[in-house]
């Protein structure tokens, strides 16, 4: 095999593997749920390579061949780095906006159940309790379905609630526990001063588990009363 395809191919392959290999690294220890220790996971290998594969890759195997006097084939790498460049910086965002467009515009229930069964999916793994499960659900609903950046307030309340909705009767039916006995959204105060608004789950012992924060402002769009302020004794988790 020609020297060039040897050296272009294993300096393509390295980059792309230690790109996998860092952001499996990296994104393992980022502690988007309170997870502690490492928690990497394949798929975080396979997105770091990937992007490695695209963005790094080829810029720098474009590198290795002129510093190796292989002109002609570096010109050709060089040109393949923008390419993966714009496909990067201009394509693929460009196609996540439009994805994100169609998911959004889909009703507030079919948004809740996306979010409910990412959690129903973890907690066949990590057999998550009833204040975890609610907890899990609220983080995505907001990092994953921007329910608080990318829709109305209204249907951001909208799709909290069938969200919520949902989990209280997976308590009921047993599906979680410890079970809830009642849910809705609260004022929260800090030193007197209205702070923001909470969906709330509450166990039997009075205690509470906060599903998804609403930001004040969000909830004055919708020109309707405040809820009462919360009762609860604690916010616990097991």
């Amino acid at each position: 095999m020609d020297k060039k395809f040897i050296i272009g191919g294993i300096t393509f392959l390295v980059v792309t593997v230690l790109s996998g290999a860092l952001f499996y690294w990296f994104a393992g220890n980022l502690n988007f749920f309170g997870e502690q220790g490492f928690h990497g996971e394949k798929t975080y290998f396979f997105e770091g390579a990937a992007l490695g594969g695209l963005m790094l890759a080829p810029g720098i195997t474009a590198l290795v061949l002129k510093l190796n006097s292989y002109k002609k084939e570096s010109k050709i790498m060089f040109i393949c780095a923008i390419v993966c460049w714009i496909l990067v910086i201009v394509v693929i965002p460009l196609f996540n906006i439009i994805k994100e467009k169609i998911r959004d515009s889909a009703p507030a229930e079919k948004i809740a159940m996306r979010a409910v069964t990412r959690t129903d999916e973890e907690l066949a793994e990590e057999h998550l309790d009833s204040a975890h499960y609610a907890e899990r659900t609220g983080n995505h609903l907001w990092i994953f379905e921007g329910t608080a950046t990318r829709l109305s307030a209204s249907k951001e309340k909208e799709t909290v609630e069938y969200a919520a909705k949902m989990i209280a009767e997976k308590s009921g039916k047993g599906e979680i526990a410890p079970g809830f006995t009642g849910y809705g959204w609260r004022s929260i105060r800090y030193d007197g001063r209205l702070s923001h608004y909470e969906m709330i789950f509450f166990y039997e012992d009075g205690n509470y588990v906060t599903m998804y924060d609403m930001d004040k402002e969000r909830w004055a769009e919708l020109g309707i009363p405040d809820p009462p302020e919360n009762e609860g004794k604690k916010n616990v988790t097991f």
